[in-house]
């Protein structure tokens, strides 16, 4: 009789092969974000998920570590420039725009809870909405929004980009394209840069221009909001309308 032992069936995965380890590790996200504990990924998992959907890499993880330490977290990174992007070895043309579609959702998401609905019954959504706008451009944008006879939102421009006292705005401009929506009145949004919610007395100067050219054509103004990052500052709260 033969002492030799029978043939162990060979094993279709080798131990410790990385494919095994990344397809399982994939697969537990999935699995959270399908049975909605998403929230508890971290930052990295998220960007590896996403990552890994553009161009299936093997290891995402030397991009994904690149990208926190030079931005530090998932919003800078979605709202950085193009370039800055670009300088990350490993991100190409496809991911910085995923990046900046996931941007242009979050911001039509928020436009969405305001169109057509009276906003002053719902002015925390006006102000995440603007916010969504502005917090996160690296220079002053002024947006305009415009109110029907029922203070919902019909449409929202930006009318001018660069700092309030170094550009011009035309306040007949916005009284013009106020009587073209047919608007009953305006709300004027913008941003600071420097995260500053005080309005600077450029700002309180356009707002005076600005009332008195809507007044002219019998447009109210309804207010004037400074967004500095995530803090959202109302001209009315603090008695300068």
């Amino acid at each position: 009789m033969s002492n030799s032992k029978p043939k162990q069936p060979k094993s279709s995965v080798k131990e410790g092969n990385p494919t095994s380890y990344y397809e399982g590790h994939r697969a537990r996200m999935r699995a959270k974000v399908s049975s909605g504990t998403s929230s508890s990924l971290t930052d990295a998992e998220i960007l590896e998920m996403f990552l890994y959907g553009i161009h299936n890499r093997k290891d995402t993880k030397p991009i994904i570590k690149a990208l926190l330490s030079q931005f530090g977290n998932i919003s800078n990174i979605i709202t950085a420039d193009k370039s800055e992007l670009a300088s990350i070895k490993g991100i190409g043309d496809s991911a910085i725009i995923h990046f900046k579609l996931i941007l242009e959702i979050e911001q039509r998401m928020k436009r969405d809870l305001v169109k057509d609905k009276p906003v002053l019954g719902n002015w925390q959504a006006v102000q995440e909405y603007c916010i969504s706008q502005l917090a996160y451009e690296k220079i002053e944008h002024l947006m305009v929004l415009f109110l029907d006879a029922q203070n919902r939102l019909i449409d929202s421009k930006i009318m001018t980009s660069g700092t309030i006292n170094q550009t011009a705005i035309y306040p007949r401009e916005i009284a013009k394209l106020g009587l073209n929506f047919h608007a009953k009145s305006i709300i004027l949004a913008h941003n600071h840069p420097t995260f500053d919610e005080r309005p600077s007395q450029a700002d309180i100067m356009l707002t005076k221009r600005v009332k008195q050219a809507l007044q002219s054509v019998e447009i109210d103004l309804h207010d004037h909001l400074i967004i500095a990052g995530n803090k959202c500052q109302s001209f009315k709260s603090i008695g300068l309308l």
